[in-house]
């Protein structure tokens, strides 16, 4: 640097590169993101192997000692979680039903529609996880 005239050298350190900070932010973003992905993929209802499975009879007894005999029926199940998830099925002839479910908790229901339509069931609770499978009968008594 030249100052009236006079030249001034000033010892001056090289200067030193910089580290790149870049390649340590890239690694904590998809790190991030991996860890979101798989976290979420828990439970989400968009992806198809986040359901489970739920399957049974329902049945119908009555009087002091209950056969269990086999009966048709509309089956609810209604998420728990207060998203207010409805899915419905009928049963088949053989009084069984069965759902594929997003992960979560769910109260079944069943309401027969023969022999004796309208009777209901006592409520039952079933948790579905991912890719499991939940075995839960119904049963509607009466007198």
């Amino acid at each position: 640097m030249t100052v009236h005239g006079v030249t001034i050298q000033r010892d001056v350190p090289p200067r030193r590169k910089q580290r790149g900070h870049r390649g340590v932010h890239l690694v904590i973003a998809v790190v991030s993101i991996v860890a979101s992905l798989t976290l979420g993929a828990c439970c989400t209802a968009t992806s198809p192997t986040t359901t489970g499975h739920v399957a049974g009879f329902i049945y119908s007894r009555s009087g002091v000692n209950p056969t269990p005999v086999s009966v048709q029926a509309s089956v609810t199940a209604t998420s728990s979680d207060g998203a207010s998830r409805i899915y419905s099925t009928d049963t088949a002839g053989d009084g069984s039903f069965s759902f594929d479910l997003p992960c979560g908790t769910y109260e079944l229901n069943a309401t027969m529609t023969s022999p004796r339509a309208g009777d209901r069931s006592t409520p039952a609770e079933v948790t579905v996880t991912a890719s499991g499978v939940s075995n839960m009968d119904l049963y509607i008594n009466y007198p």
